[in-house]
Protein backbone atom coordinates (compact mmCIF):
# COMPACT_ATOMS: atom_id res chain seq x y z
CA UNK A 1 0.00 0.00 0.00
CA UNK A 2 1.27 3.24 -0.97
CA UNK A 3 0.64 6.81 -1.38
CA UNK A 4 0.72 10.34 -1.58
CA UNK A 5 3.98 9.92 -3.34
CA UNK A 6 3.90 13.83 -4.77
CA UNK A 7 6.26 13.65 -8.17
CA UNK A 8 7.23 16.57 -9.38
CA UNK A 9 9.80 15.34 -11.84
CA UNK A 10 12.21 12.61 -12.99
CA UNK A 11 14.96 13.29 -10.06
CA UNK A 12 12.53 12.80 -7.01
CA UNK A 13 13.98 10.64 -4.38
CA UNK A 14 10.41 9.12 -3.53
CA UNK A 15 10.41 7.29 -7.15
CA UNK A 16 14.27 5.44 -6.03
CA UNK A 17 12.00 4.23 -2.85
CA UNK A 18 9.02 3.17 -4.91
CA UNK A 19 11.46 -0.24 -6.08
CA UNK A 20 12.45 -0.49 -2.29
CA UNK A 21 9.28 -1.31 -1.81
CA UNK A 22 10.25 -4.94 -2.76
CA UNK A 23 12.34 -6.39 -0.50
CA UNK A 24 9.93 -5.95 2.17
CA UNK A 25 8.34 -8.87 0.80
CA UNK A 26 10.17 -11.97 1.68
CA UNK A 27 7.64 -14.77 1.37
CA UNK A 28 7.69 -17.92 -0.93
CA UNK A 29 5.94 -16.69 -4.00
CA UNK A 30 4.42 -20.18 -4.17
CA UNK A 31 2.12 -19.16 -1.21
CA UNK A 32 0.50 -16.13 -2.89
CA UNK A 33 -2.15 -16.10 -5.65
CA UNK A 34 -1.96 -13.10 -6.81
CA UNK A 35 0.14 -9.39 -6.00
CA UNK A 36 -1.66 -6.35 -5.12
CA UNK A 37 0.35 -2.82 -5.36
CA UNK A 38 -2.30 -0.05 -3.93
CA UNK A 39 -1.78 3.40 -4.36
CA UNK A 40 -4.49 5.55 -2.58
CA UNK A 41 -3.89 8.95 -4.59
CA UNK A 42 -1.29 11.96 -4.62
CA UNK A 43 0.58 9.90 -7.20
CA UNK A 44 1.74 12.86 -9.33
CA UNK A 45 2.03 16.92 -7.59
CA UNK A 46 0.09 17.93 -10.08
CA UNK A 47 -1.26 16.43 -12.35
CA UNK A 48 1.20 16.79 -15.44
CA UNK A 49 1.96 14.12 -17.91
CA UNK A 50 5.87 14.21 -17.37
CA UNK A 51 5.45 13.32 -13.85
CA UNK A 52 3.00 10.31 -14.68
CA UNK A 53 6.03 9.44 -16.90
CA UNK A 54 8.33 9.69 -14.27
CA UNK A 55 6.21 7.41 -12.28
CA UNK A 56 5.25 4.73 -14.70
CA UNK A 57 9.49 3.85 -14.62
CA UNK A 58 9.72 3.56 -11.41
CA UNK A 59 6.50 1.25 -10.43
CA UNK A 60 8.17 -1.04 -13.66
CA UNK A 61 11.22 -1.47 -11.68
CA UNK A 62 9.39 -2.43 -8.93
CA UNK A 63 7.53 -4.90 -10.67
CA UNK A 64 10.90 -6.28 -12.04
CA UNK A 65 12.20 -6.78 -8.48
CA UNK A 66 8.96 -9.02 -8.15
CA UNK A 67 9.33 -10.79 -10.38
CA UNK A 68 13.40 -11.33 -9.40
CA UNK A 69 11.96 -12.52 -6.44
CA UNK A 70 9.89 -15.10 -7.67
CA UNK A 71 6.67 -13.64 -8.53
CA UNK A 72 4.77 -14.25 -11.66
CA UNK A 73 4.46 -11.18 -13.39
CA UNK A 74 0.63 -12.04 -14.52
CA UNK A 75 0.25 -12.15 -11.04
CA UNK A 76 0.51 -8.46 -10.39
CA UNK A 77 -2.00 -5.62 -10.64
CA UNK A 78 -1.64 -2.17 -9.81
CA UNK A 79 -4.38 -0.24 -8.51
CA UNK A 80 -5.05 3.35 -7.94
CA UNK A 81 -7.30 6.03 -6.65
CA UNK A 82 -6.22 9.92 -7.91
CA UNK A 83 -6.02 12.01 -5.08
CA UNK A 84 -6.43 16.09 -4.99
CA UNK A 85 -3.22 16.66 -6.54
CA UNK A 86 -3.75 14.22 -9.47
CA UNK A 87 -5.27 16.65 -11.60
CA UNK A 88 -4.44 20.45 -12.91
CA UNK A 89 -6.94 22.11 -10.33
CA UNK A 90 -5.39 25.47 -10.56
CA UNK A 91 -6.51 25.95 -13.90
CA UNK A 92 -10.06 24.78 -13.32
CA UNK A 93 -12.95 26.74 -15.53
CA UNK A 94 -15.18 29.29 -13.86
CA UNK A 95 -18.26 26.61 -14.63
CA UNK A 96 -16.54 23.84 -12.38
CA UNK A 97 -16.39 25.81 -9.65
CA UNK A 98 -20.05 26.69 -10.33
CA UNK A 99 -21.14 22.75 -10.58
CA UNK A 100 -18.91 21.94 -7.32
CA UNK A 101 -21.31 24.69 -5.45
CA UNK A 102 -24.16 23.18 -6.82
CA UNK A 103 -23.51 19.67 -5.79
CA UNK A 104 -22.61 21.00 -2.66
CA UNK A 105 -26.11 22.71 -2.34
CA UNK A 106 -27.83 20.10 -3.73
CA UNK A 107 -26.45 17.16 -2.65
CA UNK A 108 -26.99 15.43 -6.51
CA UNK A 109 -24.54 14.44 -8.93
CA UNK A 110 -25.07 13.46 -12.53
CA UNK A 111 -23.10 12.18 -15.25
CA UNK A 112 -22.61 15.78 -16.55
CA UNK A 113 -21.45 16.99 -13.19
CA UNK A 114 -19.03 14.25 -12.82
CA UNK A 115 -17.30 15.12 -16.22
CA UNK A 116 -17.18 18.75 -15.77
CA UNK A 117 -15.70 17.93 -12.40
CA UNK A 118 -13.14 15.78 -13.26
CA UNK A 119 -12.35 16.95 -16.60
CA UNK A 120 -8.94 18.47 -14.87
CA UNK A 121 -7.97 14.53 -14.13
CA UNK A 122 -7.43 13.87 -17.74
CA UNK A 123 -3.81 13.21 -17.57
CA UNK A 124 -3.99 10.97 -14.45
CA UNK A 125 -6.73 8.18 -15.89
CA UNK A 126 -4.72 8.30 -19.09
CA UNK A 127 -2.27 7.00 -16.57
CA UNK A 128 -4.74 4.53 -14.66
CA UNK A 129 -5.75 2.87 -17.92
CA UNK A 130 -2.51 2.00 -19.19
CA UNK A 131 -2.08 -0.17 -15.70
CA UNK A 132 -5.50 -1.92 -16.24
CA UNK A 133 -4.93 -5.05 -17.33
CA UNK A 134 -6.85 -8.16 -18.75
CA UNK A 135 -5.80 -9.80 -15.99
CA UNK A 136 -8.36 -8.61 -13.35
CA UNK A 137 -11.95 -8.48 -14.08
CA UNK A 138 -13.61 -4.66 -14.06
CA UNK A 139 -17.66 -5.22 -12.85
CA UNK A 140 -17.80 -1.27 -12.99
CA UNK A 141 -15.81 1.57 -14.53
CA UNK A 142 -16.97 5.12 -14.19
CA UNK A 143 -15.39 8.44 -13.49
CA UNK A 144 -16.10 8.20 -9.70
CA UNK A 145 -16.18 4.54 -9.17
CA UNK A 146 -14.12 1.68 -10.71
CA UNK A 147 -14.85 -1.78 -8.99
CA UNK A 148 -12.22 -4.83 -9.72
CA UNK A 149 -12.64 -8.16 -9.38
CA UNK A 150 -10.10 -11.23 -8.22
CA UNK A 151 -11.27 -15.47 -8.16
CA UNK A 152 -9.11 -16.68 -5.33
CA UNK A 153 -8.96 -20.01 -3.53
CA UNK A 154 -11.39 -18.21 -0.86
CA UNK A 155 -13.66 -16.62 -2.98
CA UNK A 156 -14.17 -13.43 -4.96
CA UNK A 157 -12.48 -10.56 -3.62
CA UNK A 158 -13.53 -7.08 -4.75
CA UNK A 159 -11.21 -3.67 -4.59
CA UNK A 160 -13.63 -0.25 -4.59
CA UNK A 161 -11.64 2.56 -6.12
CA UNK A 162 -13.77 5.64 -5.22
CA UNK A 163 -12.75 8.44 -7.02
CA UNK A 164 -12.83 10.80 -4.12
CA UNK A 165 -11.19 14.10 -5.59
CA UNK A 166 -13.34 14.72 -8.08
CA UNK A 167 -14.53 17.87 -6.87
CA UNK A 168 -11.08 18.83 -4.88
CA UNK A 169 -9.86 22.31 -5.11
CA UNK A 170 -6.66 24.78 -4.17
CA UNK A 171 -6.55 24.49 -1.19
CA UNK A 172 -8.58 21.51 0.29
CA UNK A 173 -10.66 21.97 3.54
CA UNK A 174 -11.45 19.67 5.50
CA UNK A 175 -15.95 19.07 5.03
CA UNK A 176 -15.96 20.28 1.68
CA UNK A 177 -16.16 16.97 -0.29
CA UNK A 178 -19.08 15.01 -1.17
CA UNK A 179 -19.70 11.29 -3.05
CA UNK A 180 -22.69 10.02 -3.88
CA UNK A 181 -24.05 7.38 -1.87
CA UNK A 182 -26.69 5.71 -4.37
CA UNK A 183 -23.53 5.30 -6.48
CA UNK A 184 -22.23 2.68 -3.99
CA UNK A 185 -25.17 1.14 -3.06
CA UNK A 186 -26.49 -0.02 -6.30
CA UNK A 187 -23.40 -2.01 -7.03
CA UNK A 188 -22.98 -3.46 -3.25
CA UNK A 189 -25.70 -6.39 -4.23
CA UNK A 190 -23.61 -9.03 -4.89
CA UNK A 191 -21.97 -11.11 -2.54
CA UNK A 192 -18.33 -11.66 -1.95
CA UNK A 193 -15.85 -12.91 0.15
CA UNK A 194 -13.84 -9.75 0.93
CA UNK A 195 -14.59 -6.18 -0.23
CA UNK A 196 -12.36 -3.31 0.43
CA UNK A 197 -12.19 0.16 -0.49
CA UNK A 198 -9.39 2.54 -2.10
CA UNK A 199 -9.91 6.04 -1.05
CA UNK A 200 -7.27 9.27 -0.81
CA UNK A 201 -9.63 11.25 1.32
CA UNK A 202 -10.17 10.09 5.00
CA UNK A 203 -13.85 10.42 5.97
CA UNK A 204 -13.39 13.81 7.74
CA UNK A 205 -13.30 15.34 4.37
CA UNK A 206 -16.44 15.04 3.62
CA UNK A 207 -19.38 17.36 4.48
CA UNK A 208 -21.51 16.36 7.42
CA UNK A 209 -24.16 15.35 5.32
CA UNK A 210 -22.36 12.75 3.22
CA UNK A 211 -20.34 11.95 6.16
CA UNK A 212 -22.04 9.65 8.36
CA UNK A 213 -23.92 7.86 5.41
CA UNK A 214 -20.49 7.05 4.13
CA UNK A 215 -19.25 5.55 7.30
CA UNK A 216 -22.61 3.67 7.93
CA UNK A 217 -22.70 1.82 4.11
CA UNK A 218 -18.52 1.09 4.81
CA UNK A 219 -19.08 -0.37 8.00
CA UNK A 220 -22.14 -2.45 7.12
CA UNK A 221 -20.24 -3.40 3.36
CA UNK A 222 -17.04 -3.37 3.28
CA UNK A 223 -13.90 -5.45 5.32
CA UNK A 224 -11.42 -2.90 5.19
CA UNK A 225 -10.66 0.58 3.60
CA UNK A 226 -7.02 2.00 2.54
CA UNK A 227 -6.78 5.88 2.62
CA UNK A 228 -3.79 8.50 2.38
CA UNK A 229 -3.70 12.38 2.08
CA UNK A 230 -3.14 13.27 5.89
CA UNK A 231 0.53 11.91 5.65
CA UNK A 232 -0.05 10.14 8.89
CA UNK A 233 0.43 5.71 8.86
CA UNK A 234 -1.81 3.60 10.98
CA UNK A 235 -3.89 0.53 11.11
CA UNK A 236 -7.18 0.78 12.86
CA UNK A 237 -10.65 -0.97 13.36
CA UNK A 238 -13.79 0.89 14.18
CA UNK A 239 -16.67 -1.33 15.06
CA UNK A 240 -20.57 -0.60 15.10
CA UNK A 241 -21.63 -2.25 18.72
CA UNK A 242 -24.80 -2.56 18.41
CA UNK A 243 -25.24 -3.54 14.68
CA UNK A 244 -22.10 -6.18 14.91
CA UNK A 245 -19.94 -4.54 11.87
CA UNK A 246 -16.66 -3.83 12.25
CA UNK A 247 -14.01 -2.61 9.62
CA UNK A 248 -10.32 -2.34 9.18
CA UNK A 249 -8.71 1.35 8.39
CA UNK A 250 -5.40 1.45 6.85
CA UNK A 251 -4.12 4.87 6.54
CA UNK A 252 -0.53 5.32 4.89
CA UNK A 253 2.12 8.03 5.06
CA UNK A 254 3.46 10.37 2.32
CA UNK A 255 6.21 8.19 0.45
CA UNK A 256 7.11 11.89 -1.66
CA UNK A 257 9.08 14.53 -0.10
CA UNK A 258 6.59 17.81 0.46
CA UNK A 259 6.92 21.04 1.97
CA UNK A 260 4.76 22.19 5.79
CA UNK A 261 4.40 25.02 3.07
CA UNK A 262 2.25 22.82 0.41
CA UNK A 263 -1.26 22.08 0.33
CA UNK A 264 -1.62 18.06 1.35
Amino acid sequence: HLSDIHVHNEDDSALEKIPLTADVVNANPAEYENIIILISGDLAFSGAESQYAALNKSLELLIEKLVTKGFDRSKIDVLMVPGNHDGEFKKSSKARGFTIDGVRREKAVDDETSDICAKPQEKYFEFEGAYISNKINTRVSEKLLKIYSINSKLGVIEFWCLNTSWMSVVPEQPGTLFFPIELLEKHLCESVHLRFAIIHHPLNWYIQENYHPLRELILKGFNGVFSGHEHSDGVRQVSDIINGESCLFFEAGALGPYSSSEPI
